[in-house]
């Protein structure tokens, strides 16, 4: 009877973390900082308001916070605080996001590879150790426990419908306290943006999470370069033992397609702002590949491959490095949609001007080109627009994946070459991955708020599709050097991180608070206050008993 009570309870309720904000696009933490959504996040909140099933909400609960503000104006637009109002909307400010103080405005891979993942997550999801300057757990806590307590539970007593739109950190606490969960070891439940989620559901949802496996998941993401490289080991080492057949290109091909794919799902393809210089864009793409054709005859393979290095589009990989090195996302996609295009064009001049018949070729790079990049960037895009909310959760979920993908290709690619073909293969490789990187740093505009983007996108070429071209014509010395360049081209990531950060990676500045879309950057902060001296904050909790303990009063 008891469990029938509680069943019927939870069934009035209704949780959404708001659609994807600025912040949420470059992976940064916006804490209580006011940042608004973006035209994914609206899209994501429309979408929310299609699938609502049901009779609609009786009381809206928001916070103050203009991106949970909006998607509840989205997803329940007859709500509104007047009392004759169909719908009754509430803003509450305990439920404002936890202030995370140092770590705002931070790009979380960053903190993440500094802290490791473990302690970064200790720091979010416990008493323990909090950021520096960070709202306290115990108060953060205190106030989302009160406002269950004291309005959210007397509501579902009474058989009220109640819809609560808030924040991640907001709504996984409010969750482990519903399901009387130990608070002080919570752990990321991967919420995704824009998804109502029915209080008879939040159960079911919590099982099919696993702290272990999301740690995992990011560890991979976070480490990309380091499995990467590792697979390239391993895949030396197996073709030496000649354990693996010679796999034809279309394999291969397949997992760049996929791998790509996911990557895409992730980032916004429309209206992409603050591209690269066009006047870098057009030497880095254009004319650095027209003064390498014209080596390539004198220089035999080498400059031929380093043409073909330099035409090659920004590897979709540089979508991921961007994230993790603390770039914008957005210049780094318009740097691959404008790359994909003019690397096309230009490695069909290469090959025009290497002699012979364009015909057999050109086909071969039209294919390679469109299923390895064009059919997923025409997909990402359709599914992105069509299904925002389940389309942005897969790519972020499923980030892991694209990175294994990749690890599968590197291992293919090189259990297929000859070990003798390191030297001078290898060298040759070395020494180009160090100056691309040179050139990359160059044309890059230090200082500048993309300045990563930029740097990123010019010194990783898509070389696997290099590969697999080069592998359709049958030209195993191009074929050899573009493999062994996947070596260098990631263990390099150490320095690719020094570079950002000693030279590249500008401080959060007017500029940054431009991008986010931030005009009061003080508003909505929700400050320290002592307990007690507000209401909503610090006021749930009796000397000597820890949160946990306030959670019993709630059964029943």
């Amino acid at each position: 009877m008891k469990d029938k009570r509680n069943q019927r309870k939870w069934a009035n309720l209704f949780v959404v973390r708001h659609g994807e904000s600025t912040c949420n696009e470059v992976n940064r933490f916006a804490g209580a900082i006011d940042v608004p959504l973006t035209p994914l996040g609206e899209a994501q909140a429309r979408e929310a308001a299609r699938l609502w099933d049901g009779p609609p909400p009786e009381i809206v609960f928001t916070s103050p916070l203009q991106r949970a503000r909006r998607t509840a104006a989205i997803l329940v637009p007859d709500a509104g605080p007047a009392a004759n109002a169909p719908i009754r909307q509430v803003v509450d400010e305990r439920l404002t996001e936890r202030h995370f103080g140092d770590f705002t405005l931070r790009n979380k891979a960053f903190l993440q590879g500094d802290a490791g993942l473990r302690r970064y997550e200790a720091a979010l999801y416990g008493d323990g150790v909090a950021p520096p300057n960070a709202e306290p757990f115990r108060r953060f806590h205190g106030r989302v426990l009160e406002f269950l307590r004291e309005v959210l539970h007397p509501l579902l007593l009474a058989g009220k419908r109640v819809l609560v739109v808030a924040h991640k950190y907001v709504i996984e606490l409010l969750c482990r306290m519903i399901l009387r969960l130990p608070a002080g070891n919570g752990y990321d439940l991967r919420l995704p943006n824009g998804k109502v989620i029915a209080g008879t559901e939040l159960r079911a949802y919590l099982g099919r999470e696993s702290k272990a496996a999301n740690l995992l998941r990011e560890w991979i993401v976070l480490r990309h370069a380091f499995i990467l490289a590792g697979s390239a080991a391993a895949g030396i080492f197996l073709g030496s033992l000649r354990l693996l057949p010679r796999m034809q290109p279309l394999l291969p091909l397949a997992l760049l397609a996929l791998a790509t794919g996911i990557s895409l799902t992730r980032v916004d393809l429309r209206g992409v702002r603050d591209a690269p210089a066009p006047g870098a864009l057009l030497l880095r793409y254009v004319l650095l590949p027209l003064a390498a054709t014209g080596l390539a005859g004198p220089g035999g393979t080498v400059f031929f491959f380093l043409a073909l290095l330099l035409a090659a589009p920004s590897a979709i990989t540089g979508i991921t490095i961007s994230r993790c090195l603390g770039g914008m996302v957005a210049p780094t996609v318009q740097a691959l949609l404008f790359s994909t295009v003019s690397g096309t064009v230009m490695i069909l001049s290469i090959l025009g001007a290497a002699g012979g018949s364009l015909l057999a070729p050109g086909a071969r790079l039209l294919a390679v080109s469109g299923l390895g990049l064009g059919v997923p960037i025409l997909t990402a895009a359709v599914m992105r627009r069509r299904f925002p909310i389940g389309t942005a959760k897969f790519g972020e979920r499923n980030g892991a994946t694209a990175v294994l993908l990749l690890s599968l290709f590197v291992l293919l690619s090189f259990a297929g070459i000859r070990l003798k073909s390191g030297w001078p293969a290898g060298g040759w490789a070395v020494l180009l991955a160090f100056g691309l990187r040179l050139l990359a740093l160059a044309l890059a505009r230090r200082g500048s708020l993309f300045a990563v983007d930029h740097y990123v996108s010019m010194s990783y070429p898509n070389i696997f599709l290099v590969i697999v071209f080069a592998a359709m014509m049958g030209w195993e010395e191009v074929a050899a050097m573009a493999t062994w360049f996947l070596l260098p081209m990631f263990t390099l990531a150490p320095l690719d991180e020094w570079l950002c950060r000693k030279f590249l990676s500008p401080k959060a500045d007017a500029r940054l608070l431009a991008f986010l879309g931030i005009t009061a950057p003080a508003a909505g902060v929700l400050q320290a206050r002592r307990p007690g001296t507000a209401k909503g904050v610090g006021r749930t909790q009796s000397p000597g008993k820890s949160p946990d303990d306030c959670i019993a009063s709630l059964s029943g």
